[in-house]
């Protein structure tokens, strides 16, 4: 399952991009040593899909004419900096920072995805080749796996068949992501107190919002929050 999310994203040069994009490029996109390193050719690629729905949505929208991708409706009008669907990402790359506000995935984390033996190794959304490059550059030491007593078991991952090879009788819990030279801090969706913080820590990186932003902030919490 899955479906919009709102994700800002400075780059470094302090260019900014406010979308709705769909949540399973999450995982691919930030936990990813590519993204870590902010190799070039993965931010290309993860604007990709945005730039293609874009140039779609501006040259039909104004004529009225059949849109080209039928997923360009689920991204444009384009995104504001309010949480959408989902809830909201902010990635600062001037400031090292996100913020992260969804029920989808955690980022920083991971949780025994299944690799398919058939995929390109080499592919650059590959998950066999994230999840490798992960661990050979030691940005995941361990896995905690649960057996079914409810034990929590700790155990090394040095390679992309240990990370397979899991434990009898028991599922991956979660793997932490070492993050540097990123700082990621999570926000309790539908928490009314949790989504004021997630604001003022948005402003507190100098994003600014307009009118229709704050008044977008306000009616997320009114409507989608309990206290």
């Amino acid at each position: 399952m899955g479906g919009t999310v709102a994700l800002t994203i400075r780059f470094p040069d302090s260019t900014e991009f406010r979308m709705l994009r769909w949540t399973n490029i999450l995982p691919w996109a930030f936990n990813n040593v590519d993204f870590l390193i902010e190799k070039s050719e993965h931010l290309v690629a993860l604007m990709e899909q945005y730039h293609t729905m874009k140039a779609d949505w501006d040259k039909h929208v104004s004529t009225g004419a059949p849109l080209e991708y039928n997923m360009t409706s689920c991204y444009f009008p384009d995104g504001k900096l309010v949480p959408s669907g989902y809830g909201l990402v902010v990635v600062d790359m001037v400031n090292k920072v996100i913020l992260s506000s969804q029920g989808y995935t955690h980022l920083g984390q991971e949780h025994g995805r299944l690799l398919e033996d058939t995929e390109d190794p080499d592919d650059t959304y590959s998950e066999r080749r994230r999840m490798r490059m992960l661990i050979e550059s030691r940005r995941i030491r361990y896995g905690v796996f649960m057996g079914k007593d409810g034990r929590e078991i700790k155990r090394t991952i040095t390679s992309l068949q240990e990370y397979e090879d899991r434990p009898k009788n028991t599922y991956l819990k979660s793997m932490p992501i070492d993050m540097n030279p990123y700082t990621v801090i999570d926000y309790e969706e539908y928490t009314a107190s949790s989504q004021v913080d997630l604001r003022r820590q948005v402003l507190t990186l100098g994003f600014t919002l307009s009118d229709e932003e704050e008044e977008g902030w306000d009616d997320w919490i009114s409507e989608r929050c309990q206290e």
